[in-house]
């Protein structure tokens, strides 16, 4: 009994990892209504009538995002992601890195925007020579 017991688990925590991977389908499909909707339909193209599918995968420590035109893979081991144009059929490479000093260099623009709008002197408001 116990045997089966021990065997039962090790099978349960070896299949675990296994089983891990995840993919799903996610469709979005935007339907205005009315004179305008039926327009929007006729002019916007296979994605305005039919929906846009995208596929969104996790495998490990990567996680891809895939659509008719663009898709993106998120690489945690190496810490990049990779912007994909699949009709152009080139990729670009951003690293973790790279992204933390434009989160940073952003920051410090706004702060520094912001003082300067706090450091210059408000007009005092004029009066209405009507009033």
């Amino acid at each position: 009994m116990t045997l089966s017991l021990v065997l039962l688990s090790c099978v349960v925590l070896w299949t675990a990892p296994i089983s891990a991977d995840v993919r799903s389908e996610q469709r979005v499909k935007f339907q205005p209504g009315g004179a305008m909707g039926k327009l929007v339909n006729m002019l916007g193209g296979k994605g305005a009538r039919d929906g846009v599918t995208t596929t969104v995968a996790v495998t490990g420590n990567r996680r891809s995002t895939i659509s008719d035109n663009d898709g993106q893979i998120i690489d945690l081991a190496e810490q990049k992601i990779y912007d994909l144009d699949i009709r152009r059929k080139t990729y670009t490479v951003t690293t973790f890195a790279e992204l933390r000093k434009r989160m940073e260099d952003a920051r410090r623009d706004m702060e520094k925007s912001a003082r300067e709008q706090s450091a210059e002197p408000s007009k005092p408001a004029e009066k209405d020579p009507n009033a």
